[in-house]
């Protein structure tokens, strides 16, 4: 009888995605990395919208939340491992990450 041709429609013009929202990425910094203590958190450019944080563990359990940006986060006593530090948007949509690692 024969296969099956599957042939694509060209044409029409170019092809957008629908429902998805490009959210802009934050240039930041985090030091020192690793660390023991203190970590900083340092913008390039100061942001103009209300930022927050959330430090998820590598099996994306999120250990930490808050709804602004400190100047620094004590991790004196969180164990020791790899996390990463999310800089998150007033609805909850990522902005920026850093991988850190806790000694």
């Amino acid at each position: 009888l024969g296969a099956v041709m599957i042939r694509p429609i060209l044409g029409g013009g170019p092809i957008e995605a629908t429902g998805i929202e490009e959210v802009e990425k934050l240039d930041f910094s985090i030091y020192p990395n690793p660390v023991s203590d203190f970590l900083r958190i340092d913008f390039k450019e100061i942001p103009n919208e209300d930022l927050g944080i959330r430090v998820i563990d590598l099996s994306g359990r999120e250990l930490f939340k808050m709804n602004e940006i400190p100047e620094f986060l004590d991790l004196q006593n969180w164990q020791a491992g790899m996390y990463f530090l999310e800089i998150i948007n007033g609805q909850s949509q990522q902005v920026g990450i850093q991988r850190f690692i806790k000694l």
